[in-house]
């Protein structure tokens, strides 16, 4: 919060257009704090994580949570980010997995083609 109000008093930012994004072990954080956190995030997009030992509780402001998953991340798999995303869909709130041809792990190879998808797709939800 304290970095968005930092930022409010130089650029204009739309409270309804917040969201959060996770990559890898960021995935992880920004999927604790879509179910155990009331944020200012109307959505949250995570890339290449999951994680069967998330502790979700019932969710006091359930956001949409948008998982991708690249068909070529040897690291995690589709079937992992499917089971993940059963424990926020059970505490209330929307989730959803895209598949991304050709798209790895490394965030760094994706990023530029990942960050337009992640943008429309939350929009969508929330």
């Amino acid at each position: 919060m304290a970095v968005l109000n930092d930022a409010s008093k130089t650029y204009p930012l739309d409270t309804d257009r917040i969201y959060l994004d996770g990559h890898s072990s960021g995935a992880v954080f920004a999927m604790q704090r879509a179910n155990l956190w009331v944020g200012p995030w109307r959505g949250v997009a995570v890339h290449s994580r999951h994680s069967t030992a998330l502790r979700v509780l019932p969710a006091w402001n359930p956001v949409p949570v948008h998982a991708f998953s690249g068909d070529a991340d040897t690291v995690f798999s589709f079937a992992g980010h499917r089971r993940t995303l059963q424990a926020p869909a059970r505490a209330g709130h929307t989730a959803s997995l895209t598949v991304l041809p050709d798209y790895t792990h490394w965030n760094y190879d994706v990023g530029a083609r990942l960050a337009p998808l992640m943008w429309r797709a939350l929009q969508r939800r929330s």
